[in-house]
């Protein structure tokens, strides 16, 4: 049985092999990889015989031992197998260099087509530019040789000036996205031969659906809350409208009743505006009563806090309150980010001790070094090290106890959700290379690296929580009226 010691940094999860396996690269990849394998399983043979004893001969009834040329020619094929698994080596390098170099390529020529993009621009200044000559010392020489006066020159030299260009400065402008350009993007991320470029189009593109989704119903729920209070708004006027017509119907019904009953003209008089004055007060009490339900609405892109006054119109007062919940929010991403960072340097440290004995494959060692750390990182020589209880088996197998934790963890520290981590399928690869110790030691800290630098070194505080509750703030003196006509759509 030939030992698989061919594993290298072309392929660094278990997603690109079955890919590649399914044909999900292009033909000439996948052919060059069996071709690759084809060698590699020759160069398995080449060292696995060269490792084995020589054999005696019986000759009739006498004994011949082994020659030692016999033992030469196994050494030859050893050599010849390790300088074979060397090479493979070196080309699986030199591809793996290409198609990150194409990978990264592809991607970043997705992200600029498909999101708006910050250039700088020149900007005038005010005020004139820096005087510059007309005349250079070159033009005076020939004056002088055309034979004019030195007064004359120096009259010249006096008014030797003009206003250079106008000074400038820049400023960052975002450029808006070209439809076309991201269809095109989009279409050329979808059709690469890299599964790796196709599956992070795909949730990019996954993502913004679900955003502009969400915002859709976001403001259309917005839109029908509005409605309806504007609705319940106006009713209200209505009901306040009709007690005030009731009541002043039965003050007129009452002084005329008190006419006809032959009640003294002062005290009708007296009753009357009696009467005048609490509907004049009830009808000032209703027109204070400004504010009939407070709402959020959207203005521009941005969620404003509102309320509806009378007649149905809106004033904005404010920014939105943030929801209740987002201290706790805040909590348990800081507990995320504590874990992950814990998990990360426990991580280095597991890793580093397999360095130190050899028990993980390294590309800056020797190939005989990486020849016994891979054979002792294969399923046979793990299910070895358990059988014999080794410390760099216990490594190993804290290593993969920690991927689960890893998981939560990031959960915690970028909110994400069970069912999101499963559809990040960029995320699980780092993931699964960052806790795979069958993979090379570079391979480990390169994934451990950019789960720190993406996920804890780039991670945006929440914004603390404002107190909830309380009535809606009276209105400012530059609180702006708007009827629902002016609403955005």
């Amino acid at each position: 049985m030939a030992l698989n010691v061919g594993s290298g940094p072309l392929l660094n999860s278990q997603t690109e092999q079955e890919s590649l396996a399914l044909g999900s690269w292009s033909p000439e990849l996948a052919m060059a990889q069996q071709n690759r394998s084809r060698r590699q399983q020759i160069a398995n043979l080449l060292m696995q015989r060269g490792l084995e004893a020589p054999q005696g001969q019986m000759a009739g009834r006498f004994y011949v031992r082994p020659s030692w040329t016999q033992g030469l020619a196994q050494l030859a094929q050893a050599a010849m197998g390790a300088g074979l698994t060397y090479k493979l080596g070196k080309e699986q390098e030199q591809e793996a260099s290409d198609i990150k170099a194409n990978r990264e390529g592809s991607i970043k020529a997705y992200m600029e087509a498909t999101n708006p993009q910050t250039v700088q621009r020149p900007v005038p200044l005010q005020g004139p530019g820096a005087p510059q000559p007309i005349l250079s010392p070159q033009d005076f020489d020939h004056l002088r040789a055309l034979g004019n006066s030195e007064e004359a020159l120096a009259s010249r030299a006096a008014d030797n000036k003009q206003e250079g260009p106008q000074p400038t400065t820049t400023e960052s402008v975002q450029m808006p996205v070209d439809p076309l350009k991201a269809r095109q993007a989009v279409a050329s991320a979808m059709t690469n031969q890299d599964p790796y470029v196709r599956n992070y189009a795909s949730l990019m593109e996954r993502q913004k659906a679900d955003a502009e989704e969400k915002a859709a119903k976001r403001t259309f729920e917005a839109q029908q809350t509005l409605e309806k209070q504007k609705f319940q708004a106006q009713e209200n006027d209505k009901a306040n409208q009709a007690k005030i017509e009731a009541a002043k119907e039965r003050a007129a019904n009452l002084v005329e009743l008190l006419v006809l009953a032959g009640v003294n003209k002062d005290a009708v008089e007296e009753y009357r505006a009696k009467k005048q004055k609490e509907l004049a007060q009830m009808e000032d009490e209703f027109n204070k009563k400004n504010y009939a339900a407070q709402t959020e609405v959207e203005v521009n892109g941005e969620i404003k806090k509102a309320v509806i006054s009378r007649g149905g119109n809106v004033q904005i007062v404010g920014n939105a309150v943030p929801k209740a919940g987002s201290g706790k929010q805040e909590e348990q991403k800081q507990e995320g980010i504590q874990q992950m960072n814990e998990h990360i340097a426990e991580l280095r440290d597991l890793y580093g001790r397999l360095n130190d004995k050899n028990a993980i494959t390294n590309t800056d060692k020797s190939g005989l070094s990486n020849f016994a750390a891979g054979i002792g990182s294969s399923e046979v020589g793990q299910a070895t090290g358990k059988l014999f209880g080794t410390k760099a088996q216990s490594d190993r197998n804290r290593i993969e106890a920690i991927r689960s934790q890893l998981m939560t963890s990031v959960m915690k520290a970028t909110g994400m959700t069970s069912k999101q981590l499963d559809s990040n399928v960029e995320l699980k690869l780092w993931l699964k290379a960052a806790t795979d110790p069958t993979l090379d030691y570079q391979s480990n800290m390169a994934a451990l690296d950019h789960l720190e630098k993406t996920y804890l070194n780039g991670a945006k505080p929440v914004e603390p929580a404002a107190p909830n509750g309380g009535t809606p703030p009276a209105a400012s003196s530059n609180s702006k009226i708007i009827d629902f006509s002016e609403l955005p759509k």
